[in-house]
């Protein structure tokens, strides 16, 4: 009877490659894996998608809490490279929908199917590099101008009131 440090008959030695298997993969396991990878980039790019849009959003709507902008170009800059995240972001997808869908529209002649999906494939390749760069540099950049602009931030005023019904002190904020 073998203990757990003897070898079964069978086992194959070990390599300096790594633990690879003997036998090719199953198309079971590829098509899981591909999934996988399709999933986790597609979730990569609507999750920039959706922080490029929120920052740029949120961005616009702040300025009215400062009392004055220093550096007003760092803000626009910010936004220029948001916008181009977005908008980056939003090809890649498309790229990968016109990817896909060039399976079945050049089905029968696989030559020009191929040709389509290599351009396809350069210009998602290139709306992503702009949506990670976008964000990027649009992130850096909304830093430099939030460290910039720190010591501009209106507070909101604070006024102490008493209450007539129990006697509680009640604080409003008056902007």
């Amino acid at each position: 009877m073998p203990n757990g440090d003897q070898r079964r008959q069978g086992d194959r030695e070990p390599t300096d490659e790594g633990d690879t298997p003997s036998q090719r993969p199953s198309t079971e396991i590829v098509h899981t894996n591909i999934t996988l990878a399709n999933n986790y980039r597609l979730e990569l790019s609507k999750t920039m998608l959706a922080l490029s849009a929120a920052l740029f959003a949120f961005t616009t709507s702040f300025p009215p809490a400062l009392m004055r902008i220093d550096y007003p170009m760092i803000l626009a800059c910010s936004w220029v490279a948001l916008a181009i995240s977005t908008i980056g972001g939003l090809l890649n997808l498309y790229g990968w929908e016109k990817f896909y869908i060039s399976y079945r529209d050049y089905h029968r002649d696989y030559r020009c199917g191929k040709a389509y999906r290599k351009w396809i494939t350069r210009g998602r390749r290139v709306a992503h590099i702009a949506q990670m760069l976008g964000l990027i540099v649009g992130i850096s950049v909304l830093a430099a101008f939030v460290f910039v602009n720190r010591t501009n931030v209106k507070l909101a005023e604070a006024k102490e009131t008493k209450s007539t019904t129990d006697n509680v002190s009640v604080v409003k904020v008056f902007k």
